[in-house]
């Protein structure tokens, strides 16, 4: 998970902005706010178990269940490195450009 949450901090996979709560899953009174935490805030597990008076092994199975879910679902994918920009055609010398307006417009 701590794999994870450095590759959402570094931009590496994509994160919901509104993020989702699996009904059928582990606490989801406390997913939203403890994915919130740990993946968002860097929060420990410790330290949210804490605020929310649960047992640090409980919210690790939160978190864990959370990203499985979220990866199954699409909502956790991967971000493909930046292609490098096509070259840009070079520009015609002023020359040209000047021959050009003057054929067209005449003084």
């Amino acid at each position: 998970m701590s794999e994870l949450r450095g590759r959402i901090r570094r931009n590496r996979v994509s994160f919901p902005s509104q993020v989702p709560v699996f009904a059928k899953h582990d606490r989801p009174d406390l997913q939203r706010k403890t994915v919130q935490l740990y993946f968002l805030f860097g929060w420990s597990c410790g330290r949210i178990a804490e605020r929310h008076g649960v047992l640090r092994q409980r919210i690790q199975q939160i978190l864990s269940t959370w990203k499985r879910r979220a990866i199954q679902t699409g909502y956790i994918q991967e971000i493909p490195p930046a292609q490098p920009a096509p070259p840009s055609r070079p520009s015609l010398p002023s020359a040209f450009a000047q021959n050009t307006v003057d054929r067209h417009y005449p003084a």
